[in-house]
């Protein structure tokens, strides 16, 4: 006995979170399509493909299903592309053979060798066309971001291009393409009746709202200057070399401060600092600061603002970010108690300091435990260190999905780079994990270590 099935498959324009979205929102209507016995609902989320098997009645119920106006619908819908549908017949009920068949089918290739998969060719495949189309995509994001598009979007939307064109003084074919663009991507929705695009839900956080700790569009400057850099980065992976932070392509530098900002300003002061032991308390009655490797100053001067009584020192290597941190200093206005100085993280200072701070870059010291090891001999009696490191797991094969990935791609071109410039150290890398951290640390002689907060991108931790 076998039934007669439907079975459709596509490739994902959108999220994963965004497609469960709409999947819960479609379940209730397939109850009315006729002649439907039952479904079941797939999603390979590495390939980043969906679909579903549907059983029906009869061959003409699957035959009006494929014909109706849920899969025209589906053909035209903005999350998904190269919708595939066919009509197939299955068993009822499995048979002993089956499995036998399915051995023998596996083990045909000769000499034990491995039969090659088609669809799990096909699949990964489809996982790197996504990745070329993000890549692009990503051009387009940061074009979006620089021209205000986003901005107008967020502050006028829904747009037509015409309107869009005026609201961001560029020109309207241009605006056009891009719009078609950002809706084909899944950052943009379309009302056809009006011809106008908003944003996609959720998507005001991410690429508009500047003071959203989830504003993610400066990153795309770092990822322009790897492409930048990128003929450097195969001649280093061939001589051993390192590349230092100040010879990287310049919007490496203000996408950090940008990127970085975002979530200083949302956690630092807020939650960060509360979480270390009696370090609030010596700030607000008048503690002495060190900030190593604090390139632009923003996490410098958002503590200088949140604590006047206290007095910081934001210390650089690379000579242009220091004097973009002086300009940030004079133009928050908080001269008075912020200073910044080129020096590196093991020659800074001729003073005692209660706090000392690597925000995001202890990991990308080739010399860190020298590191830690000059900031023992830099701390007051009772001070702390406090690391603001990237999220990682203790293992390296533990870290997994797209933020590590996004962390390794960036440890390979920027940190680890940098380390190696430092012969005879070591370079931890962006995820280098708490293990490491942890290692590193106590070699220079801080061997208290805690873990004193979490966010979905970061590790807090309080070294002493």
């Amino acid at each position: 006995m076998t039934r007669v099935c439907v079975q459709i498959e596509f490739a994902l324009r959108c999220s994963v979170q965004r497609y469960h979205a709409i999947a819960r929102e479609s379940a209730s209507r397939m109850a009315e399509v006729p002649g439907l016995q039952s479904k079941w609902w797939w999603l390979d989320e590495q390939a980043g493909r969906a679909g579903g098997v549907y059983s029906f009645e009869s061959r003409e119920a699957a035959e009006g299903y494929l014909a109706g106006p849920v899969i025209s619908a589906l053909r035209d819908a903005w999350f998904c592309e190269r919708v595939e549908s066919r009509i197939t017949e299955i068993l009822a009920e499995p048979t002993r053979r089956t499995e036998a068949a399915l051995g023998a089918a596996r083990g045909a290739a000769p000499d034990g060798e491995r039969v090659p998969d088609a669809s799990a060719t096909e699949r990964f495949a489809q996982r790197v066309l996504g990745d070329l189309s993000a890549s692009m995509t990503g051009v387009m994001v940061r074009l979006g971001h620089e021209l205000g598009l986003y901005r107008a979007l967020g502050e006028h939307g829904p747009l037509t291009s015409g309107e869009l064109a005026v609201h961001a003084s560029v020109r309207e074919r241009y605006a056009r393409e891009w719009l078609h663009q950002q809706r084909a991507a899944g950052y943009l929705d379309y009302d056809r009746e009006s011809a106008r695009f908003r944003l996609a839900e959720g998507a005001f956080a991410v690429v508009a709202a500047t003071d959203s700790p989830l504003f993610l569009l400066p990153a795309f400057d770092i990822v322009a200057s790897m492409w930048a850099d990128e003929p450097r980065l195969e001649r280093a992976f061939a001589s051993g070399e390192g590349i230092g932070w100040g010879e990287h392509d310049p919007r490496l530098f203000g996408g950090c401060a940008r990127f970085f900002g975002a979530a200083y300003a949302a956690y630092l002061v807020r939650d960060w600092l509360p979480a270390l032991d009696g370090v609030t308390s010596k700030l607000a009655q008048g503690a002495r600061v060190a900030d190593v490797g604090c390139g632009h100053g923003v996490s410098t001067v958002l503590m200088a603002r949140a604590f006047p009584a206290s007095r910081f020192v934001g210390f650089d290597s690379h000579g242009a970010s220091v004097d973009a941190a002086r300009r940030r200093a004079e133009e928050s206005q908080v001269s008075d108690r912020v200073r910044f100085e080129q020096a590196t993280a093991t020659d800074y200072g001729d003073e005692r300091y209660d706090l000392i701070c690597f925000m995001d870059s202890f990991h990308d010291l080739g010399n860190a435990v020298d590191a830690a090891r000059h900031a023992v001999s830099r701390l007051a009696e009772g001070g702390s260190v406090m690391l603001v490191e990237p999220l990682a797991a203790a293992r390296p094969e533990e870290n997994q999905g797209p933020l590590a990935a996004m962390n390794y791609a960036a440890s390979t071109a920027l940190c680890t780079p940098n380390a190696l410039c430092h012969h005879g150290g070591i370079a931890l890398g962006a995820q280098a994990g708490p293990e490491a951290l942890r290692q590193a640390l106590a070699d220079g002689g801080l061997r208290h270590f805690r873990i004193a907060a979490q966010t979905p991108f970061h590790l807090v931790i309080e070294a002493r």
